[in-house]
């Protein structure tokens, strides 16, 4: 039964862990086709690219959390229904 607890935990920990790194190699990176409004400063602008790039990593992290647990959980249905018919 533990491993049945355990196994989601860990799949979700290094699915979001996995997201969240590969978000955060791309937070401080500068693409040439951000497209930047008159009205504002450089500073500005940076600073508002990096919020969305932040919010993006959670978001990513939250998504993979939630993905990796399912899959998981899916993993464990289908050894549980393979071993059920044995019985």
């Amino acid at each position: 039964m533990m491993p049945g607890l355990l196994l989601p935990l860990l799949a979700a920990f290094a699915a979001g862990w996995l997201a969240w790194q590969r978000e955060s190699r791309r937070l401080d990176v500068r693409t040439f086709d951000e497209p930047r409004g008159w009205d504002t400063t450089e500073e500005q602008f940076r600073q508002r690219v990096i919020e969305l790039r932040k919010r993006r990593r959670i978001g990513a992290m939250v998504l993979g959390a939630l993905a990796g647990s399912a899959m998981a959980g899916i993993f464990l249905q289908m050894i549980g229904l393979s071993d059920g018919g044995t019985g």
